[in-house]
């Protein structure tokens, strides 16, 4: 995968909750949202569509579904990478109900059995944390840590199926920090480039949802688990380098050309090594500091 444009509601709540949301079973949240292009007046229409016209909206909770993070810190432990026992880590998932208050028509906002964790009738399964603030045009990842910034007060609502969430469960968000692992705002704006294969740096993704990819990372306190299906100890080539804001240099992309990539921006190949991609990622990013990941494909 991955798209930002399969972007997350992000609501203006105020300070009403912690980065991490705690337990808000019954919470009903009242959110105003606007888009130019999207003037639908019929119920089922909306429906089909899978995205919120502009209206007034009640966000109920319904459910709470923990789930296991998709990173871990191998240096923390022999634990930490392999058990999956440990609660104190898990990302709460809610699941919701979201109504259009103009006309009471249901939104399927994360567009229904886009995610294992339940089955029934819902608008969306998504996870919730304030901290950070993405633009869907650049891509660009700023970190809100202060009471008196204005974005301070937005509140990400990002479906399971979308990059946003994805970077949350892999530890790369600020609500996501924990004692045995935290990742820097340079490492997250890096992984946002990764998986939307942003080359450039420019909010340009070269990739489709659903193409698979693998990656790694320099900080040794991040790994992604086995059950992401990021882990790069299942890559068979080198895809691309990456600094914080673009890639280094790409040998193998993972749905377009190199030529299509030199169209938007000057890029150079990375002369594929040979070694397994883990310790290609510890030799390469010795000998250029200012790469901070790899990525793979399988």
């Amino acid at each position: 995968m991955d798209v930002l444009t399969s972007s997350p509601m992000m609501a203006n709540l105020g300070n009403w909750l912690p980065r991490q949301v705690p337990n808000l079973i019954g919470a009903e949240l009242f959110i105003d949202y606007f888009d130019p292009n999207n003037a639908i007046s019929d119920c089922t229409a909306r429906l089909a569509r899978g995205s919120p016209p502009d209206a007034h909206y009640r966000l109920t909770i319904k459910d709470i579904i923990p789930r296991r993070p998709w990173v871990c810190n191998p240096t923390s432990g022999p634990n930490q990478c392999g058990s999956q026992d440990d609660p104190s880590s898990d990302v709460p998932v809610y699941v919701f109900d979201l109504v259009n208050l103009d006309d009471n028509c249901p939104v399927d906002f994360c567009q229904q059995g886009n995610t294992d964790e339940y089955n029934g009738s819902v608008s969306g399964a998504a996870v919730i944390f304030r901290g950070d603030v993405y633009d869907d045009k650049t891509y660009a990842v700023k970190n809100v840590d202060s009471p008196s910034d204005p974005d301070s007060q937005i509140v990400n609502i990002a479906c399971l199926d979308t990059t946003v969430a994805k970077m949350h469960l892999l530890g790369h968000t600020s609500a996501a920090k924990a004692e045995s692992f935290s990742a820097s705002v340079p490492e997250r704006q890096m992984l946002l480039r990764q998986l939307t294969a942003d080359y450039c740096g420019i909010g340009f993704p070269f990739t489709d949802e659903g193409t698979p990819i693998r990656i790694g990372w320099k900080n040794p306190t991040l790994q992604p688990t086995a059950q992401s299906q990021y882990g790069l100890l299942s890559a068979n080539s080198l895809e691309a380098l990456w600094f914080s804001q673009k890639a280094k240099c790409v040998d193998n992309p993972r749905k377009y050309t190199f030529g299509d990539i030199t169209q938007k921006c000057p890029m150079t190949t990375c002369s594929s090594p040979t070694a397994p991609l883990p310790a290609t990622m510890a030799t390469l990013s010795a000998s250029d500091d200012k790469v901070l990941g790899i990525s793979g494909n399988p």
